[in-house]
């Protein structure tokens, strides 16, 4: 019997340029059409799980 064995893959570097971005991505206040449309997948996300039985 053969195993495969997927290696692990190392942690990436990120450059300053990355980590800028993510830190104004992190601080930037979501617009309320963000907000409206993750409400709406939320409750359909709960609807879901609800019809499905968990």
């Amino acid at each position: 019997m053969r195993v495969d064995v997927k290696r692990i893959q190392a942690t990436p570097c990120l450059s300053g340029e990355d980590a800028k971005r993510i830190m104004l991505q992190v601080s930037t206040k979501p617009s309320k059409e963000a907000i409206k449309r993750n409400e709406a997948l939320l409750k359909l996300r709960k609807n879901i799980l609800r019809v499905n039985g968990k």
